[in-house]
């Protein structure tokens, strides 16, 4: 599951349907992904074209800028061209100028890399899709939209709200340390492997044992008890304090 891809999917179907709701007679939408590695644009080109392709009434245009895609490696480069994402003209503004929607039709226009280019500022009016935004609006901040999913295709159906605040807790320092990011927590959240987990607690414990992503120790030790709501919620908050005094630690050590 690309969390982060599919955040970005979510964000401009809400777009486009806002748009589309409203009473403005635009029929055309142009959304700007700025750079970001490979992984997460090809990603996000997927998830995008997989809904948008069954919405017989839009007509997607997205396209990766040139100057990324002429260093991405070959497997994902062919999977973008065969998807008709490469960038061949070498101009992003020439879609914003010349895709125009067709009779009944929406004409949606996803540009990826856009300011990585020369002409960018002609661009600047549209509607950009930064991973800021994405956190502030539709993510707000928490993590928690991610780990539902994340619990339940683990066959975790066990959990509350509270549950879902302790996760925020453990992550959330990641991000204001700057140690992580949310494309980095994405991934890291992607490939995390809870199949020897039943309860919130296991999964809790198998989140702490892979902290070394983050170049963090690990936390495996640390008593985490599910049984009883007050001590898990004690535990998260001690863990916060720590892996927040541990960055802070860190940065004092690397100053001259």
């Amino acid at each position: 599951m690309h969390f982060f891809a599919l955040t970005v999917r979510n964000h401009i179907i809400d777009l486009v349907t806002k748009i589309r709701e409203s009473r403005s007679d635009s029929r055309k939408a142009i959304v700007m992904v700025p750079a970001m590695p490979q992984k997460a644009l090809l990603e996000i080109a997927q998830a995008t074209t997989a809904f948008f392709i069954s919405e017989t009434d839009i007509d997607l245009t997205l396209k990766i800028a040139k100057i990324l895609t002429d260093k991405w490696d070959t497997t994902t480069k062919e999977k973008a061209r065969a998807g008709g994402w490469l960038d061949d003209r070498g101009n992003l503004t020439y879609y914003r100028s010349n895709v125009t929607a067709a009779p009944g039709k929406f004409a949606l226009i996803v540009l990826c890399g856009a300011d990585q280019v020369t002409d960018a500022a002609s661009l600047a009016d549209f509607h950009l899709c930064d991973p800021q935004l994405i956190w502030d609006t539709k993510m707000r901040g928490s993590f928690q939209n991610w780990i539902d999913p994340k619990l339940k295709n683990a066959g975790i159906q066990k959990f509350d709200t509270k549950d879902l605040l302790n996760f925020d807790r453990l992550i959330l320092p990641l991000i204001k340390s700057g140690r992580g990011d949310i494309l980095q927590i994405s991934n890291w959240l992607e490939t995390l492997d809870l199949s020897p987990a039943n309860t919130v607690s296991e999964v809790l414990r198998i989140v702490l044992g892979s902290m070394g992503y983050f170049g963090l120790p690990l936390f495996t030790s640390f008593p985490i008890n599910q049984k009883s709501k007050q001590l898990t919620l004690t535990s998260i908050r001690l863990l916060n304090f720590l892996i927040t005094r541990f960055f802070l630690i860190r940065a004092n050590e690397r100053k001259p």
